[in-house]
């Protein structure tokens, strides 16, 4: 059954607006505020009633919307709701009282310590992709952060000298083969390695090295473009080449 309901204190006449979607007549709703009031003034000085029924969820969140806005259940002297039911009481604690935010966090964090939860192996998640709007709210959430030398070396400590097996190797390659990158993927490319110096620039090849390329070009067909540039680069080389030579020629006489 879903449901929008009011709780009313007894005591000063506040109410506040939730939604249940469970059979317990003794919920009286879970708001950070409303939470403060029954520990305050029991439970016992506390009723609640339906205001209406709702088939979806999505009907649920709107009704509970319009009714929290409807009786004003966000105004200090009537309710004890602190936003629309979008926003968590968290964020409330986080832009109104830093200090119970922080007891929270830690709260949290000292209640997961050796739970198995869903990011860290649980095989009901595993290999279930994230949602678009899940991705965005990670991205947001990571807007800013810094990750300090201790997060970063804990991180990459584990996988520091591990060498990928063959296989690993091949399925990666293998869902990149025969691929092509966009336009706007090698303008992207372009920007970020622009000014940077090549690892390699100016090392010369090994013989291993150049017998491993004659080995994996060997019996392979040259494309029309690349026989074009080829003869094209020849014909420059030589044609610098004759420049130097009659330059040469010049300075003797």
């Amino acid at each position: 059954m879903l449901i929008v309901y009011k709780t009313t204190c007894l005591i000063n006449g506040k109410i506040y607006v939730g939604q249940y979607s469970k059979n317990d007549s003794k919920y009286l709703g879970s708001g950070a505020l409303i939470l403060e009031a029954i520990k305050e003034f029991g439970k016992q000085n506390f009723i609640r009633e339906t205001i209406c029924e709702c088939e979806t969820l999505k009907e649920l969140d709107l009704m509970e919307d319009y009714w929290i806005e409807e009786l004003q259940a966000t105004d200090p002297k009537i309710g004890y709701n602190i936003k629309s039911s979008q926003t968590n009481f968290i964020l409330y604690y986080k832009e109104n009282d830093p200090e119970r935010y922080q007891e929270i966090c830690e709260k949290h964090r000292q209640s997961m310590i050796g739970k198995n939860i869903w990011s860290k192996g649980n095989q009901n998640r595993k290999g279930t992709p994230a949602s678009d709007d899940q991705k965005m709210k990670q991205s947001i959430a990571m807007i800013g952060r810094k990750q300090t030398p201790e997060q970063i070396e804990k991180r990459i400590a584990p996988i520091r000298g591990r060498k990928q097996s063959e296989d690993v190797i091949e399925n990666r390659v293998k869902k990149l083969r025969g691929q092509k990158r966009t336009p706007e993927q090698c303008l992207k490319m372009n920007a970020s390695h622009k000014g940077q110096v090549a690892w390699n620039k100016g090392k010369p090849w090994s013989d291993e090295i150049k017998a491993l390329m004659s080995l994996t070009r060997k019996d392979k067909p040259w494309s029309e473009a690349r026989r074009k540039r080829f003869d094209e680069n020849k014909k420059q080389k030589e044609q610098e080449r004759l420049n130097q030579i009659e330059q040469e020629i010049i300075e003797v006489k």
